[in-house]
């Protein structure tokens, strides 16, 4: 089990490069409920702003998120966390947001993964 932000299902469900090697970084995956919202965020501005998928395809990848949910993804409530991500978040500049998977994966002594390179620079400060 480990923690994964949503820089880790956002490619995969989109099919991006090195998409298969990171399908297996998505199943048994313990993040933090926002991770759902995040994701769909992604897949709207996709469809709605950058305009590089049609409706159907939205509608499709969503319906695929929802599918991994409980299955492969095993959401943690992120009231669970608020204190403590506040506490980072202030400490290191980052967003309350990000700080969750920090906060969520120091609780649960599990490891996070993510694919934004500052983010991952912060972890290993």
């Amino acid at each position: 089990m480990r923690v994964i932000n949503s820089t880790i299902p956002a490619p995969f469900l989109r099919k991006e490069s090195s998409w298969e090697k990171i399908a297996s970084l998505v199943m048994n995956s313990l993040p933090v409920d926002l991770i759902v919202k995040e994701v769909l965020n992604v897949l709207w501005k996709d469809y709605s702003l950058r305009r590089i998928i049609d409706r159907e395809t939205v509608t499709e990848l969503y319906k695929i998120m929802k599918s991994l949910v409980n299955v492969n993804i095993i959401l943690e409530p992120k009231d669970k966390h608020v204190d403590d991500a506040f506490k980072i978040a202030l400490n290191t500049k980052i967003t309350v947001y990000d700080a969750l998977y920090i906060a969520q994966a120091k609780r649960n002594n599990l490891e996070l993964l993510t694919l934004d390179n500052n983010r991952k620079k912060q972890l290993k400060a």
